[in-house]
Protein backbone atom coordinates (compact mmCIF):
# COMPACT_ATOMS: atom_id res chain seq x y z
CA UNK A 1 0.00 0.00 0.00
CA UNK A 2 2.81 2.42 0.87
CA UNK A 3 4.69 1.54 -2.30
CA UNK A 4 1.59 2.17 -4.41
CA UNK A 5 1.10 5.52 -2.64
CA UNK A 6 4.58 6.59 -3.79
CA UNK A 7 6.84 5.61 -0.87
CA UNK A 8 10.46 5.51 -2.08
CA UNK A 9 12.28 4.55 1.14
CA UNK A 10 10.95 2.80 4.25
CA UNK A 11 12.49 2.67 7.73
CA UNK A 12 11.26 -0.18 9.94
CA UNK A 13 11.52 0.00 13.73
CA UNK A 14 11.45 -3.60 14.88
CA UNK A 15 9.02 -3.07 17.75
CA UNK A 16 5.26 -2.94 18.11
CA UNK A 17 3.28 0.07 19.29
CA UNK A 18 2.85 -1.43 22.77
CA UNK A 19 6.63 -1.92 23.23
CA UNK A 20 7.56 1.39 24.87
CA UNK A 21 8.82 2.65 28.20
CA UNK A 22 9.59 -0.18 30.63
CA UNK A 23 8.19 -2.76 28.22
CA UNK A 24 10.37 -1.72 25.25
CA UNK A 25 12.37 -4.91 25.01
CA UNK A 26 14.54 -5.95 22.04
CA UNK A 27 13.76 -5.09 18.43
CA UNK A 28 12.73 -8.02 16.21
CA UNK A 29 15.13 -8.17 13.25
CA UNK A 30 13.23 -11.11 11.72
CA UNK A 31 10.20 -8.88 11.15
CA UNK A 32 12.43 -6.30 9.48
CA UNK A 33 13.84 -9.03 7.23
CA UNK A 34 10.32 -10.10 6.15
CA UNK A 35 9.43 -6.51 5.28
CA UNK A 36 12.61 -6.21 3.17
CA UNK A 37 11.80 -9.41 1.29
CA UNK A 38 8.18 -8.32 0.63
CA UNK A 39 8.90 -4.96 -1.05
CA UNK A 40 11.27 -3.74 -3.73
CA UNK A 41 12.09 -0.23 -2.44
CA UNK A 42 15.09 0.44 -0.17
CA UNK A 43 14.52 -0.48 3.50
CA UNK A 44 16.42 0.83 6.53
CA UNK A 45 16.53 -0.93 9.89
CA UNK A 46 16.26 0.71 13.30
CA UNK A 47 16.69 -0.86 16.72
CA UNK A 48 19.29 -2.76 18.77
CA UNK A 49 22.26 -0.70 17.55
CA UNK A 50 24.48 -0.16 20.60
CA UNK A 51 28.02 -0.41 19.15
CA UNK A 52 29.68 -0.09 15.76
CA UNK A 53 29.84 -3.91 15.41
CA UNK A 54 26.03 -4.09 15.57
CA UNK A 55 25.78 -2.15 12.31
CA UNK A 56 27.38 -4.85 10.15
CA UNK A 57 25.59 -7.62 12.05
CA UNK A 58 22.19 -5.99 11.38
CA UNK A 59 22.99 -5.60 7.67
CA UNK A 60 23.96 -9.26 7.42
CA UNK A 61 20.92 -10.65 9.30
CA UNK A 62 18.18 -8.50 7.78
CA UNK A 63 19.56 -7.75 4.32
CA UNK A 64 18.48 -4.11 4.56
CA UNK A 65 20.03 -1.28 2.60
CA UNK A 66 20.95 0.87 5.60
CA UNK A 67 20.60 1.36 9.35
CA UNK A 68 19.45 4.17 11.65
CA UNK A 69 20.13 4.80 15.34
CA UNK A 70 18.48 6.97 17.99
CA UNK A 71 19.42 6.19 21.59
CA UNK A 72 22.73 4.54 20.67
CA UNK A 73 23.78 7.70 18.87
CA UNK A 74 22.78 9.92 21.82
CA UNK A 75 24.83 7.94 24.34
CA UNK A 76 27.77 7.50 21.94
CA UNK A 77 27.85 10.03 19.06
CA UNK A 78 30.81 8.17 17.51
CA UNK A 79 28.86 4.94 17.07
CA UNK A 80 29.34 4.97 13.28
CA UNK A 81 33.14 5.39 13.55
CA UNK A 82 35.24 2.25 13.37
CA UNK A 83 37.16 2.88 16.58
CA UNK A 84 36.91 2.35 20.30
CA UNK A 85 34.29 4.46 22.13
CA UNK A 86 35.78 7.77 23.29
CA UNK A 87 35.76 9.23 26.78
CA UNK A 88 32.66 11.12 27.86
CA UNK A 89 34.53 14.41 28.29
CA UNK A 90 35.73 14.31 24.68
CA UNK A 91 32.17 14.18 23.37
CA UNK A 92 30.88 16.73 25.89
CA UNK A 93 33.62 19.25 25.06
CA UNK A 94 32.89 18.92 21.35
CA UNK A 95 29.15 19.23 21.95
CA UNK A 96 29.53 22.37 24.11
CA UNK A 97 31.71 24.01 21.46
CA UNK A 98 28.91 23.40 18.93
CA UNK A 99 26.38 24.90 21.36
CA UNK A 100 28.50 28.07 21.60
CA UNK A 101 28.31 28.48 17.84
CA UNK A 102 24.66 27.48 17.53
CA UNK A 103 22.80 28.33 20.76
CA UNK A 104 19.71 26.36 21.71
CA UNK A 105 17.44 25.80 24.69
CA UNK A 106 19.08 24.97 28.02
CA UNK A 107 16.83 21.96 28.52
CA UNK A 108 18.07 20.43 25.23
CA UNK A 109 21.70 20.87 26.30
CA UNK A 110 21.06 19.38 29.71
CA UNK A 111 19.30 16.37 28.18
CA UNK A 112 22.20 15.63 25.82
CA UNK A 113 24.78 15.98 28.61
CA UNK A 114 22.82 13.59 30.82
CA UNK A 115 23.00 11.02 28.01
CA UNK A 116 26.76 11.51 27.47
CA UNK A 117 27.61 11.38 31.19
CA UNK A 118 24.99 8.87 32.35
CA UNK A 119 27.48 6.28 33.64
CA UNK A 120 29.68 8.90 35.30
CA UNK A 121 26.68 10.48 37.00
CA UNK A 122 25.74 7.09 38.46
CA UNK A 123 29.12 7.12 40.26
CA UNK A 124 29.23 10.84 41.17
CA UNK A 125 25.65 11.47 42.31
CA UNK A 126 26.45 14.86 43.84
CA UNK A 127 27.36 16.23 40.41
CA UNK A 128 24.16 14.79 38.99
CA UNK A 129 22.20 17.06 41.34
CA UNK A 130 24.30 20.07 40.31
CA UNK A 131 23.73 19.35 36.63
CA UNK A 132 19.98 19.06 37.19
CA UNK A 133 19.92 22.42 39.02
CA UNK A 134 22.17 24.32 36.59
CA UNK A 135 20.57 27.50 35.23
CA UNK A 136 23.06 28.39 32.48
CA UNK A 137 25.46 26.92 29.93
CA UNK A 138 28.38 28.14 32.05
CA UNK A 139 27.12 26.15 35.07
CA UNK A 140 26.77 23.03 32.94
CA UNK A 141 30.30 23.54 31.62
CA UNK A 142 31.65 23.71 35.19
CA UNK A 143 29.92 20.42 36.07
CA UNK A 144 31.36 18.75 32.97
CA UNK A 145 34.83 20.03 33.87
CA UNK A 146 34.52 18.59 37.37
CA UNK A 147 33.41 15.23 35.93
CA UNK A 148 36.38 15.29 33.59
CA UNK A 149 38.82 15.94 36.44
CA UNK A 150 37.37 13.13 38.56
CA UNK A 151 37.37 10.75 35.58
CA UNK A 152 41.01 11.51 34.75
CA UNK A 153 41.94 10.97 38.39
CA UNK A 154 40.20 7.57 38.52
CA UNK A 155 41.74 6.60 35.17
CA UNK A 156 45.21 7.39 36.48
CA UNK A 157 44.60 5.34 39.63
CA UNK A 158 43.36 2.39 37.56
CA UNK A 159 46.44 2.50 35.37
CA UNK A 160 48.71 2.63 38.43
CA UNK A 161 46.96 -0.29 40.11
CA UNK A 162 46.93 -2.32 36.90
CA UNK A 163 43.28 -3.32 37.35
CA UNK A 164 41.35 -3.18 34.14
CA UNK A 165 37.58 -3.02 34.19
CA UNK A 166 35.50 -4.32 31.29
CA UNK A 167 34.19 -0.86 30.40
CA UNK A 168 35.21 2.01 32.71
CA UNK A 169 32.44 4.39 33.65
CA UNK A 170 34.07 7.40 31.92
CA UNK A 171 33.81 5.72 28.51
CA UNK A 172 30.78 6.49 26.30
CA UNK A 173 28.55 3.45 26.44
CA UNK A 174 24.93 2.76 25.61
CA UNK A 175 22.07 2.46 28.03
CA UNK A 176 20.92 -1.14 27.87
CA UNK A 177 17.26 -1.38 28.72
CA UNK A 178 16.18 -4.23 30.98
CA UNK A 179 13.87 -6.81 29.46
CA UNK A 180 10.13 -6.59 30.17
CA UNK A 181 10.40 -9.67 32.39
CA UNK A 182 13.07 -8.00 34.55
CA UNK A 183 11.07 -4.77 34.86
CA UNK A 184 7.93 -6.70 35.83
CA UNK A 185 9.92 -8.58 38.49
CA UNK A 186 11.35 -5.33 39.88
CA UNK A 187 7.91 -3.77 39.97
CA UNK A 188 6.58 -6.77 41.88
CA UNK A 189 9.43 -6.48 44.38
CA UNK A 190 8.63 -2.81 44.94
CA UNK A 191 5.01 -3.65 45.57
CA UNK A 192 6.03 -6.34 48.05
CA UNK A 193 7.60 -4.00 50.55
CA UNK A 194 4.46 -4.85 52.52
CA UNK A 195 4.00 -8.58 51.84
CA UNK A 196 0.65 -9.91 50.70
CA UNK A 197 -1.39 -11.85 53.26
CA UNK A 198 -1.77 -14.77 50.84
CA UNK A 199 1.98 -15.46 51.01
CA UNK A 200 2.36 -15.35 54.79
CA UNK A 201 1.15 -18.97 55.42
CA UNK A 202 -0.65 -18.30 58.70
CA UNK A 203 2.24 -16.55 60.43
CA UNK A 204 0.06 -13.67 61.58
CA UNK A 205 -2.78 -13.15 64.02
CA UNK A 206 -6.09 -12.98 62.13
CA UNK A 207 -7.72 -11.04 64.98
CA UNK A 208 -5.68 -7.98 64.00
CA UNK A 209 -6.65 -5.53 61.29
CA UNK A 210 -5.10 -5.81 57.82
CA UNK A 211 -2.79 -2.88 58.50
CA UNK A 212 -1.66 -4.38 61.81
CA UNK A 213 -1.06 -7.75 60.13
CA UNK A 214 1.29 -6.13 57.61
CA UNK A 215 3.11 -4.33 60.40
CA UNK A 216 3.44 -7.54 62.38
CA UNK A 217 5.31 -9.15 59.46
CA UNK A 218 7.92 -6.37 59.60
CA UNK A 219 7.96 -6.21 63.41
CA UNK A 220 7.19 -9.73 64.66
CA UNK A 221 8.24 -8.99 68.27
CA UNK A 222 5.87 -6.08 68.75
CA UNK A 223 2.53 -6.65 70.47
CA UNK A 224 -0.10 -4.93 68.34
CA UNK A 225 -3.02 -5.93 70.59
CA UNK A 226 -2.03 -3.53 73.36
CA UNK A 227 -3.02 0.01 72.54
CA UNK A 228 -1.96 3.25 74.12
CA UNK A 229 -5.44 4.12 75.43
CA UNK A 230 -8.14 1.68 76.40
CA UNK A 231 -11.75 2.77 76.05
CA UNK A 232 -14.65 1.04 77.73
CA UNK A 233 -17.26 -0.11 75.22
CA UNK A 234 -20.74 1.26 74.70
CA UNK A 235 -23.47 -0.70 76.51
CA UNK A 236 -25.53 -1.07 73.33
CA UNK A 237 -23.30 -1.28 70.25
CA UNK A 238 -19.79 -2.03 71.57
CA UNK A 239 -18.12 1.10 70.17
CA UNK A 240 -16.03 3.24 72.55
CA UNK A 241 -18.34 5.08 74.90
CA UNK A 242 -18.13 8.76 75.77
CA UNK A 243 -15.96 9.54 78.76
CA UNK A 244 -18.54 11.98 80.21
CA UNK A 245 -21.71 10.44 78.85
CA UNK A 246 -24.53 10.20 81.43
CA UNK A 247 -25.76 6.93 79.87
CA UNK A 248 -22.28 5.31 79.28
CA UNK A 249 -23.01 5.11 75.56
CA UNK A 250 -21.39 6.19 72.32
CA UNK A 251 -22.60 9.39 70.68
CA UNK A 252 -25.00 7.73 68.24
CA UNK A 253 -26.71 5.62 70.92
CA UNK A 254 -26.71 8.52 73.38
CA UNK A 255 -28.37 10.79 70.81
CA UNK A 256 -31.24 8.36 70.30
CA UNK A 257 -31.78 7.79 74.02
CA UNK A 258 -31.46 11.46 75.05
CA UNK A 259 -33.90 12.54 72.34
CA UNK A 260 -36.41 9.95 73.45
CA UNK A 261 -36.10 10.92 77.14
CA UNK A 262 -35.72 14.68 76.42
CA UNK A 263 -32.67 15.10 78.65
CA UNK A 264 -29.26 16.72 78.23
CA UNK A 265 -25.91 14.94 77.83
CA UNK A 266 -23.10 17.42 78.41
CA UNK A 267 -20.43 14.86 77.49
CA UNK A 268 -21.71 14.61 73.92
CA UNK A 269 -23.00 18.22 73.83
CA UNK A 270 -26.58 17.07 73.27
CA UNK A 271 -28.93 19.71 74.77
CA UNK A 272 -32.43 18.49 74.01
CA UNK A 273 -33.95 19.58 77.36
CA UNK A 274 -32.45 23.08 77.38
CA UNK A 275 -33.45 23.65 73.76
CA UNK A 276 -37.03 22.63 74.56
CA UNK A 277 -37.12 24.97 77.58
CA UNK A 278 -35.76 27.83 75.49
CA UNK A 279 -38.35 27.13 72.86
CA UNK A 280 -41.21 27.22 75.42
CA UNK A 281 -39.91 30.48 76.88
CA UNK A 282 -39.66 32.00 73.40
CA UNK A 283 -43.20 30.90 72.54
CA UNK A 284 -44.53 32.40 75.80
CA UNK A 285 -42.77 35.70 75.08
CA UNK A 286 -44.19 35.76 71.57
CA UNK A 287 -47.66 35.12 72.96
CA UNK A 288 -47.33 38.01 75.44
CA UNK A 289 -46.15 40.32 72.67
CA UNK A 290 -49.14 39.49 70.50
CA UNK A 291 -51.52 40.06 73.42
CA UNK A 292 -49.94 43.43 74.17
CA UNK A 293 -50.30 44.44 70.54
CA UNK A 294 -53.96 43.48 70.60
CA UNK A 295 -54.53 45.53 73.79
CA UNK A 296 -52.82 48.55 72.27
CA UNK A 297 -54.94 48.27 69.16
CA UNK A 298 -58.09 48.11 71.35
CA UNK A 299 -57.22 51.30 73.30
CA UNK A 300 -56.47 53.18 70.09
CA UNK A 301 -59.87 52.21 68.73
CA UNK A 302 -61.60 53.54 71.88
CA UNK A 303 -59.78 56.87 71.56
CA UNK A 304 -60.79 57.20 67.94
CA UNK A 305 -64.43 56.48 68.85
CA UNK A 306 -64.36 59.13 71.63
CA UNK A 307 -63.06 61.77 69.23
CA UNK A 308 -65.78 60.93 66.72
CA UNK A 309 -68.46 61.21 69.45
CA UNK A 310 -67.17 64.62 70.46
CA UNK A 311 -67.44 65.84 66.88
CA UNK A 312 -70.93 64.47 66.44
CA UNK A 313 -72.24 65.52 69.92
CA UNK A 314 -74.96 68.42 70.08
CA UNK A 315 -74.09 71.87 71.41
CA UNK A 316 -74.53 71.92 75.20
CA UNK A 317 -72.22 73.15 77.85
CA UNK A 318 -69.43 72.52 75.46
CA UNK A 319 -71.12 74.79 72.92
CA UNK A 320 -71.33 77.56 75.47
CA UNK A 321 -67.65 77.19 76.17
CA UNK A 322 -66.93 77.49 72.49
CA UNK A 323 -69.07 80.62 72.28
CA UNK A 324 -67.21 82.17 75.21
CA UNK A 325 -63.91 81.38 73.47
CA UNK A 326 -65.11 82.97 70.27
CA UNK A 327 -66.30 86.07 72.13
CA UNK A 328 -63.02 86.47 73.97
CA UNK A 329 -61.11 86.10 70.69
CA UNK A 330 -63.28 88.73 68.98
CA UNK A 331 -62.83 91.11 71.92
CA UNK A 332 -59.07 90.73 71.66
CA UNK A 333 -59.22 91.45 67.95
CA UNK A 334 -61.32 94.58 68.54
CA UNK A 335 -58.91 95.83 71.19
CA UNK A 336 -56.01 95.33 68.84
CA UNK A 337 -57.81 97.25 66.05
CA UNK A 338 -58.62 100.12 68.49
CA UNK A 339 -54.96 100.34 69.50
CA UNK A 340 -53.86 100.53 65.92
CA UNK A 341 -56.45 103.22 65.17
CA UNK A 342 -55.29 105.28 68.17
CA UNK A 343 -51.72 105.06 67.10
CA UNK A 344 -52.71 106.07 63.59
CA UNK A 345 -54.68 109.05 64.96
CA UNK A 346 -51.85 110.19 67.19
CA UNK A 347 -49.50 109.97 64.26
CA UNK A 348 -51.73 112.08 62.08
CA UNK A 349 -52.25 114.68 64.86
CA UNK A 350 -48.50 115.09 65.27
CA UNK A 351 -48.10 115.55 61.54
CA UNK A 352 -50.82 118.19 61.47
CA UNK A 353 -49.13 120.12 64.32
CA UNK A 354 -45.81 120.02 62.43
CA UNK A 355 -47.45 121.33 59.30
CA UNK A 356 -49.11 124.16 61.25
CA UNK A 357 -45.81 125.22 62.79
CA UNK A 358 -44.16 125.11 59.40
CA UNK A 359 -46.94 127.26 57.88
CA UNK A 360 -46.94 129.74 60.79
CA UNK A 361 -43.18 130.52 60.54
CA UNK A 362 -43.30 132.56 57.27
CA UNK A 363 -46.38 134.61 58.47
CA UNK A 364 -44.52 135.70 61.63
CA UNK A 365 -41.50 136.74 59.62
CA UNK A 366 -43.65 138.99 57.43
CA UNK A 367 -45.26 140.65 60.44
CA UNK A 368 -41.87 141.37 62.01
CA UNK A 369 -40.60 142.98 58.78
CA UNK A 370 -43.72 145.17 58.53
CA UNK A 371 -43.34 146.49 62.11
CA UNK A 372 -39.71 147.37 61.50
CA UNK A 373 -40.63 149.52 58.51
Amino acid sequence: MLVKAGCQLLTVHGRTREMKGPTTGVADWNSIKKVKEAISIPVFSNGNLQYYADVQRCLDETGVDGVMSAEGNLYNPSIFEDKDPPASWEMSDEYLSIVEKYPCSLSFVRGHLFKLWHKSLEVHCDLRILMARAKSIAALTEVCQELKERGLKDKKLMEECGKREKVPYWICQPYIRPSPEVTAKRKLEKNRKRPLLTELDGQIDLTLSRKQQKRQVRQPHKNFKEKGMKFSPCLECGNPKGLKCIFDLCKACCKRKAHKAMVDCVGHNLLFKTKMERRLIWEANQKLKTEQKEDCNGTNCDKEKGSKDEKDAPLGDKGDDNKEKLNSETKQDLCETDDTNLTMKSGTHENIQKEETVNKEPILDQELKANNK
